[in-house]
């Protein structure tokens, strides 16, 4: 997020920006209005927000490609030998 960003906070010294990847303190900055915005992958309910969606939530589901997987040989896995299942 913060390269995505980084044109306006190089641009502007003023802005004061933060991140917090924690889905609690979010919702919980947005219910006290001590932030301008929040992201969100799941809208809390309880909340009156204008929203605009960004873009859609993949989920995806990664297993080891070889039949030998074990927790004792688990430093072998990598994304490169994961066969990946990714659902819109």
């Amino acid at each position: 997020m913060p390269y995505f960003l980084s044109g306006l906070l190089n641009g502007h010294s003023e802005v004061d920006f933060s991140m917090d990847v924690t889905i609690k303190n979010v919702i919980y900055d947005l219910e006290e209005n001590k932030v301008d915005f929040g992201l969100v992958s799941v809208l809390p309910e309880h909340l009156d927000l204008n929203t605009l969606p960004l873009i859609k939530n993949k989920r995806s589901l990664g297993t080891p490609a070889f039949k030998e997987y074990s927790l004792e040989n688990k430093d072998q896995i990598t994304d490169t030998n994961f066969d990946w299942i990714t659902k819109d």
